[in-house]
């Protein structure tokens, strides 16, 4: 069986624990990275991209024009330089790929599909998807003209947060208020959410293969990019939740078609409440760290051998 998992150069580094897991379940010559820009060259051009096997101590050994075949595929990034941000045309052209690939019989499965790939990387979506389903969700704004974000901050007394809909650990998220509204007269309205601030107090992720409830954790903190976290104690721990939270987070999972990802939730006020956050997939992280509350990447990768 082989393994094929889109990423970005230099991840197996920074997450050895989770890379060695799989590399050890699949084979070293079974488990495979390809990374984003030979994957781009290899739909405009035809010619096979390279793929980078990992050695025994984590090496990446390219091998050229071997293509994207093999039995299972994964796409964890879209992009090959840290801070950039994936569009959702640069994902469903990489995916429209790669399941017609699948169709063709040179991909066995892919873990997500386009249709849940490209669900769980928009913010919007997820505040859309919540509407819909009734599943509470932070009140969100999406405004196409700086016009109109200036005349409704103008018009607020709440404080306001602007995120990039494609951001992720704090990346392209800042607060957005009377005296600073007028310095984003030059971004794309369109790629962000406006978001009030909250008061959270605790934010919880839980994990899930093919439906089933893999394990939990809580961070009691989430530091704001704008804070210095000085008086604020960082704690993820393991978290018990509820069958509720649970099969909320199923009810999110299958509209979205989600096979492999998590749900994260914040807790927020003195009463607690709860609010969907985000859905996460493949790049969801599995623990496996010195002082993790889990450690699931053996898990992930025995699943993902037997799906």
């Amino acid at each position: 069986m082989k393994i094929l998992l889109l990423d970005i150069k230099g991840s197996h580094e920074r997450s050895p624990h989770r890379y060695e897991s799989w590399r050890d379940t699949f084979g070293e010559d079974n488990f495979a990275i390809i990374y984003p820009g030979d994957l781009e060259a290899e739909i405009d051009t035809g010619d096979k991209a390279k793929v980078h096997y990992l050695s025994g101590n984590l090496e990446a050994v390219p091998v050229e024009n071997h293509g994207t075949s093999c039995d299972l595929f994964l796409a964890r990034e879209f992009v090959d330089d840290f801070g950039s941000l994936p569009d959702l045309s640069q994902i469903d052209r990489t995916m429209s790929y790669v399941e017609g690939l699948r169709e063709d019989g040179q991909i066995g499965s892919v873990v997500n599909s386009r249709k849940g790939t490209l669900n769980q990387k928009d913010k919007l979506t997820d505040i859309v998807m919540g509407r819909e389903l009734g599943v509470a969700v932070p009140e969100t704004h999406h405004f196409s003209s700086h016009e109109d974000l200036r005349v409704f901050i103008h018009g607020s007394s709440d404080s306001y947060i602007l995120k990039h809909r494609f951001g992720a650990d704090g990346f392209n998220i800042t607060r957005v208020n009377g005296e600073n509204v007028d310095s984003f007269r030059g971004i794309n309205l369109e790629d962000y959410i406006v978001q009030r601030e909250m008061d959270i107090n605790y934010e919880t992720r839980l994990i899930f293969f093919n439906g089933d409830f893999l394990g939990a954790r809580k961070i009691t903190d989430r530091t704001r990019p704008w804070e210095d976290g000085k008086n604020r104690e960082h704690e993820c721990v393991p978290y018990d939740p509820s069958s509720l939270e649970i099969e909320e987070s199923r009810k999110i999972l299958d509209h979205f078609d989600v096979t492999l990802g998590c749900i994260d939730w914040i807790s927020v006020g003195k009463n607690g409440d709860f609010y969907y956050l985000e859905t996460n997939g493949v790049a969801t992280g599995y623990g496996g760290y010195e002082g993790a509350p889990y450690d699931l990447n053996e898990e992930v990768a025995s699943r993902l051998r037997e799906y």
